[in-house]
């Protein structure tokens, strides 16, 4: 029996593409592994303090991938990525069909760097000691289209901490 399952990408869309991307990455359960939040600012954990290098160090193992701007919440993370393949050109994002497939991962790819980032970190927090920590399958993405967008989205990374009583991510905000 065919089984619909739900469409995570933009169809048709090439994510090793040239473009800035808005991500999202989220603890499993939404448990706030990150670190805690008290008068507005963010204290990190050490699973915080672990993610932030890796932040951090992303240019040291991908000249390809540059993070503008990122913030580190209780149970998320947010950045803005953009992807620098020699290769390729940004041509604008096209859909050409409501549905499509997902296909293996591709060198560099926006799915290949978050998959490469969720792992090394997952990996450190196991050589620490840290063996509950667990992402999330999977991650929200975004392809920021115009400049408008990318400032929008900028200002929303950089007020996230103050927000987060708001947070859609935020504990009391998640109860079902």
């Amino acid at each position: 029996m065919y089984k619909k399952t739900k469409q995570y990408r933009l169809p048709n869309f090439d994510y090793s593409s040239n473009w800035c991307y808005f991500i999202t990455i989220v603890c499993a359960n939404r448990i706030p592994y990150l670190g805690s939040i008290a008068n507005s600012e963010m204290t990190l954990s050490d699973i915080g303090e672990i993610v932030n290098q890796n932040i951090q160090n992303v240019s040291a193992f991908k000249d390809d991938v540059l993070i503008q701007k990122s913030v580190i919440m209780p149970n998320h993370i947010h950045l803005i990525i953009e992807l620098k393949n020699e290769s390729k050109s940004a041509e604008p994002p096209q859909s050409q069909s409501k549905y499509g497939h997902l296909s293996p991962l591709k060198k560099g790819s926006l799915g290949s760097f978050v998959n490469h980032f969720k792992g090394k970190i997952t990996r450190t927090c196991r050589e620490n000691g840290l063996i509950d920590f667990k992402w999330q399958a999977r991650f929200h993405d975004r392809i920021i289209r115009d400049e408008e967008e990318y400032n929008r989205i900028y200002y929303y990374i950089e007020h996230n901490v103050k927000n987060w009583e708001r947070d859609k991510e935020h504990p009391l905000n998640n109860q079902k």
